[in-house]
């Protein structure tokens, strides 16, 4: 335990600034107004519910003050901008209620698509922004709508929310192992989502990325006819567009009804003179075969297959794909190279996941978490970074702590104040950043207040001297620190996230909640979470 006893640290975590008061008052509340016995859902439909709650719900960036593009200047030896769009930057604006910059946004990404079909991705960012499962989406998306009905960007992001809705709902199962009841609330998802598509498509009829959501959601419902007839009327509006054909043909693999012949077929439809990434559609059947091959953990069999996929040609799928086989094989360096590959040909949430991965396997284990905070930014209940971030919060805690012992502790606290992003209610995440700001067992306050009023804009220094004070229950002349700090600094989220604490320790819980949530539009997921 270094310096502290077990109890002398456990103890603490209940006293300190902003550590631990919300477990507290939670508990306390809940014994003092217990809530009525519900009846207990059944472990299917359980299950189904817990695959649309959030990791975590991550805290807005910064909202934007121009179109929110970035990456850089210039296009690929393909043609396709080197630029992406900031998704983050997107829910920020949609967190904040800024309907009308949205709106303007979005459009502008659309203009762009239509004048040059090589933008398409930039419209299929802005609404894979919003491809995300977790309810608190939907109360948001439905204001937008009401705010702006004359808009189609409203319905495009709401289509999107619900296709992801409807996949979350379904599960990663084979069909014959998905239950019926299931199976029939994706459908009621996907029937939301087509019909927000349909209406997109009504107000801007050559939003291809409406068509791509319909595509994927009638293929789930399995009427290939009409996604197929969806297809068609997409590439006869959009004869150079890549993304679409890739879509419908992962989806018409021998898995969901179609055949390898029919993918070739349709594969050569799309000429490489218009657009040099259609050469790579003919590998969809390798990559198809590659991913059975790793399904069956036929590892160099899978290798061998998508290798001839990617000897067509760069496609983000397919070098995602190469990473999963070769994170499996334990190729950690071949894994993150064909994530950081595939990242510049379509950045989202699965690129960066697929980086993070590799990145962990290679005990990167900041770059690992740095990586999968910008995937929970994306997709917070995508399955995968649910899979990662309960053991990239072990390594960063790990490391931060043996950062700490070396006497590195600002390395430390740079760490385990990632981990708290990824994982804020984590109560050891909590405690070992508490143990690295005291600083000991017996901190010296007068040396301490000393030190503050001689570096009065020092935020560790002022967090350390909060958490020696709490030891003391001198909790009034914390609040005083805390408010002189943010006076000098109204925009610094952990000022608000550790007056807070102190705000709970007093008694004034609605001052808490309300420093908690300004700490949540600065940026501190932490305080999204001890808002509510």
């Amino acid at each position: 335990m270094g310096a502290k006893s077990t109890a002398a640290v456990l103890t603490s975590v209940v006293v300190v600034g902003a550590v631990g008061w919300y477990v507290v008052f939670t508990m306390v509340r809940s014994r003092l107004h217990p809530s009525p016995p519900v009846p207990a859902p059944s472990a299917v439909q359980a299950a189904r519910e817990e695959r649309t709650v959030p990791v975590v719900e991550p805290a807005p960036v910064p909202v934007p003050t121009a179109i929110p593009l970035v990456g850089g200047d210039g296009t690929l030896p393909d043609g396709y901008p080197v630029a992406h769009v900031d998704g983050a930057a997107l829910r920020s604006l949609l967190w904040h209620a800024q309907y009308a910059d949205l709106n303007r946004y979005v459009t502008q990404f659309q203009d762009a698509f239509e004048n040059d079909n090589k933008r398409e991705y930039w419209i299929e960012g802005a609404a894979d922004a919003i491809d995300s499962a977790e309810d608190s989406l939907a109360t948001r998306l439905d204001a937008w709508v009401a705010a702006t009905p004359e808009s189609f960007v409203p319905y495009l992001a709401r289509a999107a929310h619900w296709n992801a809705v409807g996949w979350a709902r379904r599960g990663t199962k084979w069909s014959k192992d998905t239950a019926a009841a299931d199976k029939a609330a994706m459908g009621e998802a996907l029937d939301r989502a087509l019909a927000d598509a349909a209406k997109a498509l009504a107000l801007r009829p050559k939003l291809a990325s409406a068509r791509l959501i319909r595509v994927r959601a009638l293929s789930a419902r399995g009427t290939q006819a009409a996604m197929r007839a969806e297809v068609d009327r997409a590439v006869a509006g959009c004869p150079g567009c890549f993304r679409i054909r890739l879509v419908s043909l992962l989806d018409t693999t021998p898995r969901w009804g179609g055949t390898y012949a029919a993918m070739h077929a349709f594969a050569a439809t799309c000429n490489p003179a218009i657009n040099v990434r259609c050469r790579v559609l003919d590998g969809v059947v390798d990559y198809d075969r590659a991913d059975l091959a790793w399904i069956d953990k036929r590892l160099p069999d899978a290798e061998d297959a998508i290798d001839r996929a990617i000897a067509l040609g760069d496609c983000a799928s397919f070098f995602v794909e190469r990473s999963h086989i070769r994170l499996a094989r334990k190729n950690f360096d071949g894994a993150l190279a064909d994530a950081n590959a595939a990242l510049p040909l379509r950045y989202g949430s699965d690129t960066l996941v697929a980086q993070a991965d590799a990145l962990y396997g290679l005990k990167r284990w900041e770059d690992a978490g740095r990586a999968l905070l910008d995937a929970v930014r994306l997709d917070p209940t995508d399955s995968r970074v649910k899979d990662l971030t309960p053991s990239t919060v072990k390594a960063l805690v790990y490391q931060g702590w043996s950062d700490a012992q070396a006497g590195s502790r600002d390395d430390a606290l740079r760490l385990l104040d990632l981990a708290a992003e990824l994982a804020p209610s984590d109560r050891e995440v909590l405690r070992r950043r508490e143990q690295v700001l005291l600083g000991g067992d017996h901190p010296d306050i007068p040396t301490l207040a000393a030190s503050v009023a001689q570096n009065p804009d020092d935020l560790r220094l002022h967090q350390q001297l909060d958490y020696a004070l709490s030891r003391q229950h001198d909790f009034a002349r914390i609040e005083a620190m805390w408010t002189e700090y943010i006076a000098r600094h109204p925009d610094e989220g952990r000022a608000y996230m550790e007056r807070a604490g102190t705000y709970h320790q007093l008694g004034r819980e609605d001052d808490a909640r309300t420093d908690a949530a300004k700490a949540c539009t600065l940026g501190i997921s932490e305080g999204c979470m001890r808002a509510k």
